[in-house]
């Protein structure tokens, strides 16, 4: 519920053909599906450097908002939040999963 805390877990994966450097994955609270300049920044998490084809795994605790609408939520992880890397593909940093905030 609003005010409360949750965990979210994700896994980044450098599908590059070269080491990725750190970056930060940025967790947001929206209505949709959709990351846009409507949602709200609820955290991030460092990602140290990845290696072509590695993977780094990772939790962070994020804060529901107070006031927060009782209903369906999305949380959007978004890979290279601060957008610091050149990427062959910009299109899939992006992941929404639906919550149910009670």
């Amino acid at each position: 519920g609003p005010g409360q805390s949750i965990s979210v877990t994700e896994t980044i994966k450098n599908q590059g053909g070269g080491a990725a450097g750190p970056t930060r994955t940025q967790f947001y609270l929206s209505l949709n599906s959709s990351l846009d300049a409507s949602d709200i920044l609820l955290g991030d998490r460092s990602v140290p450097a990845i290696a072509a084809g590695a993977s780094n795994a990772g939790s962070t605790a994020v804060v529901i908002p107070q006031g927060t609408a009782i209903g369906n939520w999305y949380i959007i992880a978004k890979a290279d939040g601060e957008g610091v890397l050149v990427e062959t593909s910009e299109t899939n940093n992006t992941l929404a999963k639906l919550i149910a905030v009670k």
